[in-house]
């Protein structure tokens, strides 16, 4: 059984560092907060599931 494999069915309840680390392939802490605003732009319109709606 995969880790964290509940958050596949919801996407709303993953949590935004298990997705840096997942779809990224980064730590939460080893990115800068330039990197920070993009990701979770980019997180937030993975979770609606349209991107054009967040950006």
């Amino acid at each position: 059984m995969k880790k964290y494999s509940k958050f596949n069915h919801n996407k709303m309840r993953m949590p935004y560092a298990y997705w840096l680390e997942r779809y990224k392939g980064k730590l939460i802490d080893d990115i800068t907060l330039m990197e920070h605003k993009i990701y979770h732009r980019q997180f937030k319109a993975w979770q609606i599931g349209n991107m054009e709606k967040v950006f």
